[in-house]
């Protein structure tokens, strides 16, 4: 939680942000953050994604656990029940947040600010369907 942006709408922040736009494909890459990404770049990060890893989406949350358990053999834990009724069902550290609608100012900032990762998560979707 950053207290300077409590009160700046999404548009200025797009508006107003430095960086690559590709925080997750840095990391994957291992690149400083202010390192340009190209599209050699998220190439890559894709195929390191589908190679090492197992994915889950938080708008399928409860097939993604269930994925996870099946994985890692998590079913027979102890607190399993009691984790997902309280981080699932009734979650804790969930806060509204205004939708930015698709076409709009704010998704088309969005959308050019962080081209790299909108177009790994876009992969990381179909990989979730696939795996």
């Amino acid at each position: 939680y950053s207290p300077e942006l409590a009160d700046m709408d999404i548009e200025t922040y797009f508006e107003t942000r430095s960086g690559n736009g590709g925080y997750t494909v840095s990391l994957l890459l291992n690149k400083k953050r202010g390192d340009p990404i190209t599209e050699e770049d998220v190439t890559l990060a894709k195929q390191i994604l589908k190679d090492k890893y197992l994915v889950g989406l938080v708008t399928k949350m409860e097939e993604s656990i269930d994925r996870f358990d099946n994985f890692f053999g998590w079913y027979e834990n102890d607190f399993r029940s009691s984790c997902i009724k309280q981080y699932i069902h009734h979650p804790v550290n969930n806060n509204p947040h205004k939708v930015v609608k698709e076409g709009s100012r704010a998704w088309d900032l969005a959308v050019e600010k962080n081209w790299p990762d909108m177009e790994l998560y876009d992969y990381a979707v179909q990989l979730f369907e696939e795996q």
